[in-house]
């Protein structure tokens, strides 16, 4: 299997990968992915910006830790938590700026069962609303909290502020239905920065949001990206990315490369049921193998806090 991938100065645990949450009460003085003392200005268009990923990809780690660590982060940043809700399988937060003006960010939180939800993630796709299939679990975690946020979003929206998404893991997958269920709504200028997320829907789904500004962020051999896997035979049952794709490689170079599954998202399926049989069994490891560690929230803040420049597309 693929050896780990090096992070010079940063060492990925399996707790950075089953439980993220853990490291936020006590982050490294060297790096600290909460340290910055503002809240980056978005563009008037919402267009990509990459000191904007970098911030968000530390709020999807941040929405895993406790309400004290948030609420301290969000305050020294001039933020509050305005909306708060959790069911069964995810966390969501609506953060906004003290004063109330700006743009508004919109948290999923990832799963915390990583081992248990990698083994469910084959599913047999819905009709969704905004086009196409997606996968039912994600579509019924979307339904669990989307009733009590819709509200607060569309007042936001309506009042002519922009909604940022963002999330890692199943929190991106729920940031990618979200932001197309605001589009179907017609509900004003939105956008979405996503980290580690698995395929959503089919190509029917992917195209609905070919227009929209979805930024998904895949860094290096991440295990999760690569599923649920692509069942060619039917158009409705085969899965693909949405959104445009960016790439941290293994020097943490980022590089553009469009919409749709890249090339390293496509492995076999014997070769991710080796992965997976080998990166499970968290009990016989030490360290979490690269496919896995590179999922971890910490690592894709890491690689966009580390980055060179932006690669060739």
């Amino acid at each position: 299997m693929p050896e780990p991938t090096p992070y010079p100065q940063l060492v990925i645990t399996w707790e950075d990968v089953l439980t993220p949450g853990e490291r936020i009460a006590a982050p490294s003085t060297e790096l600290d992915p909460f340290g910055r003392d503002s809240y980056p200005t978005p563009a008037p268009d919402l267009s990509f910006s990459l000191e904007l990923a970098e911030f968000l990809a530390s709020q999807s780690l941040l929405i895993y830790g406790a309400s004290e660590s948030r609420t301290k982060v969000w305050d020294r940043l001039g933020l509050r938590e305005t909306l708060h809700t959790d069911g069964a399988h995810t966390h969501c937060s609506i953060v906004e700026a003290a004063d109330g003006r700006g743009a508004a960010l919109v948290v999923f939180r990832g799963t915390t069962h990583l081992k248990h939800w990698l083994t469910n993630l084959q599913s047999i796709p819905t009709e969704w609303s905004g086009g196409g299939h997606v996968h039912s679990g994600f579509a019924d975690a979307h339904q669990e909290v989307w009733h009590r946020i819709r509200p607060r979003l569309r007042e936001i929206a309506d009042g002519g502020r922009a909604l940022i998404l963002t999330g890692h893991s199943l929190g991106a997958a729920l940031a990618t239905l979200s932001l197309s269920s605001l589009i179907a709504e017609g509900a004003g200028p939105a956008c979405a920065y996503t980290f580690g997320s698995p395929r959503v829907g089919n190509t029917q789904f992917a195209i609905s949001l070919e227009t929209a500004r979805l930024f998904r962020f895949v860094n290096h051999d991440d295990l999760v990206t690569r599923y649920p896997l692509p069942f060619k035979p039917s158009r409705r049952l085969s899965f693909h990315h949405a959104g445009a794709a960016y790439y941290l490689d293994g020097s943490r170079v980022l590089h553009p490369r469009g919409p749709g599954d890249l090339e390293e998202e496509s492995s076999s399926v014997s070769q991710l049921a080796s992965l997976a049989t080998d990166a499970l069994p968290a009990a016989s490891e030490s360290r979490p193998p690269g496919p896995l560690a590179d999922h971890a929230p910490l690592a894709y803040w890491y690689g966009l806090h580390t980055t060179p420049e932006l690669g060739a597309t």
